[in-house]
């Protein structure tokens, strides 16, 4: 790896780091300056803002996580039907992430309004799963379990669908801040979409999962807590 390549990643390092320690929004560019002892042109060289090496953060994260299930999809004997439950479980941010990152990408985006840092996880998303989901499909065909006229192409519509989901669901939780009974809501949301999946797959009725409800839910419940326990200490 070349020394330029070495600075910006030791520059996420520390950031990332400093992010979870202080929080985003409580770290600035200069924390991060001061912790490496770097000057403003080593730092402007690499990146453009703080959000923009937030952004670097969370594509990396995903690609880890990403390349971790992709080897346990080619090692693994499951049939289509449990490799695409795991996978898309795998895939959605509740579960994907620990709660401190989630609490920290439903503030930037969600709170704050920018949309930079979930537009750049989108597209990670459907570079990185679309192959792999699409072979998913084909094995689905294969094994009778799936059909589908268009098995090369309807795996990016399931992660596009996916990918709605899951922001309509950080959505819901920012809304409902304050009320744990919009858990509810997202209950519907994840159920309508298992049915839509089912369907666009011509899949046996309730062999797709695609999470782990109680896993899910607890994550909201906690994403809930978090925001009300990080709202009560800035009021």
């Amino acid at each position: 790896m070349k020394k330029g390549d070495l600075r910006k990643q030791a520059i996420l390092d520390t950031a990332e780091e400093l992010f979870f320690a202080r929080g985003y929004e409580e770290t600035s560019v200069q924390d991060i300056l001061d912790a490496m002892g770097l000057s403003k042109g080593g730092f402007y060289h690499h990146f453009e803002s703080k959000i923009s090496v937030l952004e670097e953060i969370s594509q990396r994260r995903a690609e880890k996580q990403y390349a971790k299930l992709a080897q346990e999809m080619k090692l693994s004997n499951l049939s289509a039907v449990n490799k695409l439950n795991h996978l898309f479980s795998a895939n959605n941010l509740f579960e994907r992430e620990e709660p401190k990152f989630v609490r920290m990408v439903l503030r930037v985006c969600y709170e704050a309004g920018d949309t930079a840092l979930m537009t750049r996880q989108r597209q990670v998303t459907l570079d990185k799963l679309t192959p792999l989901v699409n072979e998913i499909v084909f094995q689905g065909v294969r094994e009778g379990a799936f059909y589908t006229r268009y098995p090369g192409d309807v795996g990016r519509l399931l992660l596009m669908l996916s990918n709605d989901i899951n922001d309509e669901v950080a959505r819901i939780l920012v809304r409902g801040l304050g009320n744990p009974e919009c858990v509810i809501s997202v209950i519907d949301l994840l159920n309508v979409y298992r049915d839509s999946v089912e369907i666009l797959l011509n899949a046996p009725y309730g062999s797709i999962r695609l999470f782990d409800m109680d896993r899910v839910l607890k994550a909201c419940r906690q994403a809930i807590v978090n925001f009300e326990s990080e709202n009560g200490e800035e009021g």
